[in-house]
């Protein structure tokens, strides 16, 4: 079964006339008229077998959010970009297969592959159409996957989760792991350069 199904259930409900009850051939002989057909909807969860079931890919994007940008080595090290408006976010983009690609539900969470931590501000979720790219996926490129503390996650280590589930209940969710860097001012970067002889004094003019 490729898509989630609605099956029907018919069921025949009929009443007495008079106390005289409608059994068998009866039935037709009294009269359909007090017979109500009763019909309910049992939803079938979606579910599949091997190579017919959904696959999806998370993978980031290049620093002006385009493209697919491999992360299954688990070893890559996004660039935590500063947005127009100020804030920190991580391109996440997603490939998929078998899959209804007309507003398809997108969700991308972050944690601390170590501690656990959400990465705050949490999840991030999106409706899109995304488009067949030359070997037959859904791509979508560019999610932005915001970040409230880059400072507290840059060098350290995150699982990356994605799921997917499109308008006919097939769903598909995979994860990566990266090693994300802020390149701007941090405090505790600053502390630590500062014990150090050779240290340069940060550079403002940068930061946004």
């Amino acid at each position: 079964m490729k898509h989630s199904e609605i099956l029907s259930q018919t069921a025949l409900t009929c009443r007495r006339f008079a106390g005289v009850g409608l059994i068998g051939l009866g039935l037709l002989a009294t009269g359909l008229s007090g017979c109500t057909v009763v019909t309910t909807e049992v939803q079938v969860p979606y579910s599949c077998q091997g190579d017919e079931c959904a696959k999806v890919q998370v993978g980031g994007a290049n620093e002006d959010g385009t493209g697919f940008v491999d992360w299954s080595s688990g070893t890559f090290s996004p660039k935590v970009i500063t947005g127009p408006q100020g804030g920190q976010h991580v391109w996440v983009s997603t490939k998929s297969i078998r899959v209804s690609p007309t507003k398809l539900r997108i969700g991308v969470i972050m944690h601390d592959a170590e501690t656990g931590n959400l990465v705050k501000p949490g999840r991030v979720e999106m409706t899109h159409t995304p488009a067949k790219n030359a070997e037959g996926w859904y791509e979508y490129d560019g999610i932005p996957a915001f970040v409230k503390e880059p400072c507290v996650i840059s060098g350290r280590k995150l699982k990356v989760d994605l799921d997917i589930s499109d308008l006919y209940g097939v769903t598909a969710s995979t994860s990566a792991f990266i090693t994300p860097h802020f390149d701007l001012w941090c405090p505790d970067k600053a502390s630590a350069d500062a014990g150090s002889t050779d240290a340069a004094s940060p550079d403002f003019s940068t930061r946004k």
